[in-house]
């Protein structure tokens, strides 16, 4: 199947739920062609629900905060979609350690978990996804929450 020059092929990070969800879905309704990842094995019926909306679709569970998960994905997700020209960066996480009760251990590890998920998996998503983009060109949204779930 070919694709036309104007068809839009979006990745979408933390697409299990929530807001990445609702992303994938609205573009998928537009008829865009949509990637989905999720440490959230959910992810993968995301992409199946998907396909009721677009002719393609490519689903992976990968941690955003794994350097080899996120190219691993992104490299499949351009193959499959025949390129890549949107990025939403939607993973995200909160650890809402409290300083008069938790050990200090925690809330290093809660710290770098935050980080590594939150600023250095949005890093890692829109580097690997820009070689695929410098031939088109294309959009890199990078969402942020501050919600519990």
């Amino acid at each position: 199947m070919g694709t036309s020059p104007t068809q839009r092929k979006a990745v979408v990070t933390g697409a299990a739920n929530g807001l990445g969800y609702a992303v994938a879905k609205a573009l998928a309704q537009a008829g865009t062609f949509v990637s989905v990842c999720d440490k959230d094995m959910r992810v993968i019926d995301v992409g199946e629900e998907l396909r009721q909306w677009t002719t393609v679709v490519y689903a992976q569970v990968a941690d955003v905060s794994e350097p080899q998960q996120v190219r691993d994905f992104v490299n499949n997700a351009a193959r499959a979609m025949g390129g890549i020209d949107i990025v939403v960066s939607n993973a995200g996480i909160v650890r809402p350690t409290q300083p008069s009760k938790d050990s200090f251990e925690r809330a290093l590890q809660d710290f770098d978990d935050v980080i590594n998920v939150n600023l250095r998996g949005v890093y890692l998503t829109g580097r690997a996804a820009i070689p695929h983009m410098l031939a088109t060109g294309g959009d890199i949204v990078n969402i942020t929450t501050d919600h519990i779930h």
